[in-house]
């Protein structure tokens, strides 16, 4: 049985769409699917007690120190992972020279988008390196800890929690991302108890900077 897949196994295997790490594996190197533009699907056996596919969140995690070590297209980071390792979601590597990077004609087309969750205190050298990952969305106002090289040609457009904007601007993070724009962590619902009494309705969504109007619309008679 397969106990270890290497350093960068799978690298740019543009066909592979799914992958299955058996309990047997104890070891899986560095950018073991680097490249896989297509790959959407990574589980891990439950029997397993290496790494992990919590929350079916279509990602490796190394279930010891909670940090996601690989990813792909469909992956969602648990409010569990702490840190996102090194090149987790590198969609290639290589240095200021592109011409010695081969990157699918179809990758210009991919634009994906990923919460990071508050747990996140750690994001690695290359993290989203040349990523598909171009739109973040942080939920904590506490900008984590990031590499010179983490969002390295990825230049991200990253969306932070209202009243952050300038914490986000006076931390490392400035240098490497698109641009910052604040927006409200929570949605707004309303019930109603006895709806023969009548209705609510939300008439304007909260934002950063307007408050919600909500009317109540009694019933005849009330």
């Amino acid at each position: 049985a397969v106990t270890k897949i290497g350093d960068g196994a799978f690298g740019f295997c543009v066909n592979l769409s799914s992958v299955v790490i058996s309990e047997q594996v104890n070891t899986i190197g560095m950018i073991p699917f680097v490249g896989c533009y297509q790959l959407t699907s990574m589980v891990v056996d439950e029997g397993n007690t290496i790494f992990d596919s919590r929350e079916s969140c279509n990602a490796l995690i190394y279930t010891a120190s909670d940090s996601l070590i690989s990813g792909c297209r469909n992956s969602t980071i648990p409010e569990s992972v702490i840190k996102i390792g090194n090149y987790a979601f590198a969609g290639g590597l290589g240095d200021d020279n592109e011409e010695s990077i081969v990157f699918p004609e179809y990758l210009d087309t991919i634009h994906e988008a990923i919460t990071i969750p508050t747990s996140v205190t750690s994001i690695s050298e290359g993290a989203f390196m040349y990523s598909y990952f171009d739109t973040l969305y942080m939920e904590t106002g506490v900008p984590a800890n990031i590499d010179t090289t983490t969002f390295f040609r990825t230049n991200p457009v990253c969306y932070i929690p209202c009243g952050t904007l300038e914490t986000y601007r006076s931390s490392d993070w400035k240098d490497h991302v698109e641009y910052f724009e604040e927006y409200m962590l929570y949605t707004l619902t309303v019930d109603v108890v006895n709806p023969l009494m009548g209705s609510v309705e939300i008439q304007q969504t909260p934002t950063c900077t307007t408050d919600a109007t909500i009317a109540a619309i009694p019933s005849t008679g009330y």
